[in-house]
């Protein structure tokens, strides 16, 4: 299996975005396996900069996704393309690895951190619609391909370094659990912020994001 990557770097200019960029260019430095890191900058919405993504990634046979506040650890890349090596010995073409990251605001595992073969990735397009990702994974089901995924922890999300993204993001978390996981889900991790004493601009926000989504689910 071929292990040459590419790793993308999505930033709007978030104050997280140095400490993101110095992690990924030191495992640069001591992984040969990573032939290129791109930045793609101030590309909007989020769909958009995944397709550029694509665009760049096709000269190699993995592709990183890295958003601008994630930090990985030293074995990130490798337990990945290990999970993806182990299915492939199978002969089960894989189209994308991910693992967790520990989320330094909730202080619990989220998200994923995403790792695609590059030439599978080009035979799909990112959407401008709430889980768009989603939508691509289910396409490359769908065309035969597999998942490998892992539970390990493979660095750190730092989704709150303010209190004006952080709003920001679970506004938006809260449409997006709203919608793929149900009203109940939503409210269990609205209580979740309660019962851990984060701040209350950051709940507050969050229950708007709910009210508007029960709002606009009642006009469907």
């Amino acid at each position: 299996m071929k292990k040459d990557i590419i790793i993308c770097i999505g930033t709007v200019g978030s104050p997280t975005f140095d400490k993101c960029y110095s992690n990924i260019k030191r495992l640069q430095s001591i992984d040969s396996r990573i032939k290129k890191v791109c930045v793609i900058e101030n590309v909007k919405p989020q769909y958009a900069w995944l397709n550029h993504m694509i665009t760049e990634s096709q000269s190699n046979t993995w592709c990183l996704q890295v958003d601008e506040d994630m930090y990985l650890n030293d074995k990130a890349i490798s337990t990945l393309l290990k999970i993806a090596a182990k299915k492939e010995s199978h002969g089960i073409g894989v189209g994308l690895a991910h693992g967790m990251l520990w989320d330094l605001f909730l202080d619990q595992p989220v998200g994923s951190l995403k790792l695609w073969r590059s030439k599978i990735l080009r035979k799909f397009e990112f959407k401008d619609v709430l889980g768009s990702d989603r939508g691509v994974v289910e396409g490359i089901v769908k065309r035969g391909y597999k998942i490998a995924s892992t539970s390990d922890i493979l660095g750190e999300h730092d989704s709150a370094p303010t209190i004006e993204i952080a709003k920001k993001k679970y506004y938006e978390y809260i449409h997006k659990i709203r919608k793929f996981n149900g009203e109940e889900d939503a409210k269990k991790f609205i209580s979740f912020l309660k019962r851990n004493n984060k701040d209350q601009s950051i709940i507050s926000s969050a229950e708007q994001a709910m009210i508007e989504s029960i709002v606009n689910k009642s006009k469907e």
